[in-house]
């Protein structure tokens, strides 16, 4: 979402939620969500793991502004 829209949130993890559940435990749970709704600031996690192994930085498969 470029843009907050709290109807559009609810009905994603609506439909995320019993798909990704059950699970052993609420970490696991979320780790499967997190797999297909990306975090704001993945890429510079990633970046910064790449950086350190001495490997290039990965442009942002989700964020138009990286």
């Amino acid at each position: 979402m470029k843009t907050l829209s709290e109807m559009d949130l609810l009905a994603a993890l609506d439909r995320l939620i019993p798909a990704y559940s059950p699970g052993p435990d609420f970490a696991a749970v979320a780790a499967r969500m997190g797999r297909v709704i990306p975090w704001e600031y993945d890429f510079k996690f990633d970046a910064q793991l790449n950086r350190t192994a001495g490997l290039p930085d990965l442009r942002s498969f989700w964020h138009d502004n990286a």
